[in-house]
């Protein structure tokens, strides 16, 4: 039970109300953490803890909105689940803006992080590391990569400088084609250098750029 002093004629009583309200207060704001959860009605789709996930976009045509899932919670019964969604910040969605040297499918983890209902989730993604990305040989509709953080309340990227290549010294974006130059071991952009994506096919050695 709890206490509640009320003041009457200049007099302090205090009187006593049971407790239910206060024990139910504490109760409903208590919030069961799992690793895992599987949403019901939704193809069996099972998330966990760190999973890179798709949420459902407010209007046709938005750039996808992704998270990563730092934590799953919900009531004791596991009512009303959240997932605890970090924000990939798309190169657009930053004060730098598209600068040509981001990936077409370049994100930046950040520091934002919101609560989001499970239903709110269409689908799983993989958002891979750059050296990962590199490696694939073949890029899937779900595949994803980063190599920044962003600090959204300071709207700055960390690293602050990454190695940069070629004569225009910017860092390597996945999605243009390079050669290498055997002679400096540099790389160089095919358009920096005046060389077709043809001519490049039948060059067995480069040298020249550096």
């Amino acid at each position: 039970m709890f206490y509640l002093p009320i003041l009457i004629t200049n007099k302090l009583t205090v009187v006593y109300f049971p407790s239910i309200v206060s024990i139910t207060a504490t109760q409903s704001s208590r919030r069961k953490f799992v690793d895992s959860y599987a949403i019901p009605g939704s193809a069996k789709l099972k998330i966990q803890v760190s999973d890179n996930v798709i949420l459902r976009p407010k209007n046709n045509g938005d750039l996808l909105l992704i998270v990563k899932i730092d934590g799953i919670h919900g009531t004791q019964q596991m009512k009303n689940v959240k997932i605890r969604a970090r924000w990939y910040y798309w190169p657009e969605d930053t004060s730098q803006g598209r600068r040509f040297f981001r990936g077409l499918r370049e994100l930046f983890l950040s520091d934002h992080s919101e609560d989001h209902y499970v239903e709110c989730i269409d689908g799983k993604c993989k958002v891979r590391t750059f050296n990962e990305y590199q490696e694939l040989n073949l890029v899937m509709d779900d595949d994803f990569f980063w190599r920044f953080q962003y600090l959204h309340t300071e709207r700055k990227l960390t690293p602050e400088s990454v190695e940069v290549f070629c004569i225009c010294k910017t860092p390597l974006n996945p999605d243009l084609r390079m050669i290498l130059c055997d002679g400096c071991q540099d790389w160089f952009h095919l358009y920096c250098i005046n060389v077709s994506l043809e001519e490049s096919t039948r060059i067995s050695h480069y040298y020249g750029a550096c």
